[in-house]
């Protein structure tokens, strides 16, 4: 039997290790981690251009705004002109969390650069890229 893509892309993730590396040393989801590593990325966002950044909805990027505020990752400021407009930004230590997202991002690319050539990688990540375009 062929396997599957799905499950190569699980066994990847799996293997990688970076939700649980991030997850013990800050108790973040995933997409807490996404929203983190978005908003370091991009500078403060609102709530709705992150939403559309992540592309979730609204209601679920404020499920996880409202879980990182908790976590003093994140802070929400509402402009005084318009009480709908919120900015969202990082804290010092949502600032920390993203160092240590990258030193892991960094680890796990270390792990495919010891097992794989030059050109195995830039054949990886061309067809890993190919693979989020499709989706």
């Amino acid at each position: 039997m062929e396997i599957k893509l799905v499950d190569l892309i699980i066994e990847l993730k799996r293997k990688c290790k970076i939700e649980d590396e991030i997850g013990k040393a800050y108790n973040l989801t995933l997409r807490e981690v996404h929203a983190v590593l978005v908003l370091s990325n991009k500078g403060d966002l609102t709530l709705n251009k992150l939403s559309e950044a992540m592309e979730l909805s609204p209601s679920r990027t404020s499920r996880i705004v409202t879980s990182l505020v908790k976590k003093e990752m994140i802070t929400s400021n509402q402009n005084p002109q318009d009480r709908r407009n919120i900015s969202l930004s990082l804290t010092k230590k949502g600032k920390d969390c993203t160092k240590v997202v990258e030193e892991e991002k960094i680890k796990c690319e270390k792990k495919f650069a010891e097992r794989l050539t030059e050109q195995q990688m830039i054949n990886v990540k061309k067809s890993m890229k190919q693979l989020v375009k499709v989706l």
